[in-house]
């Protein structure tokens, strides 16, 4: 007899908060994610855009502090003698399958859920000093090494650029770049094969730009533009990137 996940993260019924069921079969596997989160990994319903055994459709639990061994052994037990077909994992009436649980979220990503986002991160893309170019005055963007300490600089008040590719599955969220002033951020989506660039947000160095989000497509990125200070230091950044689904 085929049993089922019956989730439900809030009391809101619509496309994305309500109820939403997975067939037990395409449980493939879980692991701690935090000290009160354990990740539990399905295989997505089929869409044209799913590869099957690559794509994950994932359940986020929220559990008690460093109870992830007596939650999977209540659901090892639920999952193979439990009587019901239906196993709810329900937030709006804190039904769930162990005690230790105390709720749900969802979500999608695009390939194996332990390597994909940048370098294994699923939360942050770090922007390097390597990462930034000079613009077209001629003169390159160049480490500063004349003391102990190391920063990029560009020639007089010449902009630099940074390019950062959004990894497919993710939408970018917020720009932040570190620096010695607050001189000028524009954040722009651009495309590999366009020279149309749009902006997406505005801001300073040292101050988080919430920008707009911009989700991952088969052709675009982001292109932030640093104004500068004659003699300004710049030391790196981060993108916050959140998982969509497809």
């Amino acid at each position: 007899m085929e049993k089922y996940i019956r989730l439900n993260r809030s009391s809101t019924d619509s496309t994305t908060e309500g109820y939403l069921m997975l067939p037990l079969s395409n449980f493939t596997g879980s692991h701690p994610s935090a000290d009160n989160r354990l990740l539990l990994y399905f295989l997505p319903m089929t869409e044209s855009t799913d590869t099957k055994g690559v794509d994950n459709f994932e359940v986020e639990l929220s559990i008690t502090n460093n109870k992830h061994k007596e939650v999977l052994q209540d659901l090892t037990e639920e999952f193979a003698t439990g009587e019901n077909i239906y196993i709810d994992f329900d937030a709006e009436t804190s039904t769930f399958p162990s005690s230790n649980i105390s709720g749900v979220d969802w979500t999608y990503s695009l390939g194996n859920a332990h390597d994909n986002g940048w370098h294994g991160s699923r939360s942050l893309i770090k922007i390097l000093p390597r990462d930034f170019i000079a613009d077209d005055v001629g003169r390159p963007v160049m480490i500063d090494d004349t003391g102990s300490d190391r920063w990029v600089e560009s020639f007089s008040t010449q902009p630099m650029y940074a390019s950062v590719p959004i990894p497919m599955g993710f939408k970018a969220t917020v720009v932040n770049i570190y620096g010695s002033a607050t001189s000028a951020v524009t954040v722009y989506e651009a495309d590999i094969n366009s020279k149309t660039v749009t902006s997406r947000g505005t801001g300073n160095i040292g101050t988080a730009i919430d920008i707009t989000d911009v989700t991952a497509d088969a052709t675009n990125y982001l292109l932030i533009e640093l104004a500068q200070a004659s003699g300004e230091e710049v030391y790196g950044g981060g993108v916050t990137i959140t998982a969509v689904y497809a």
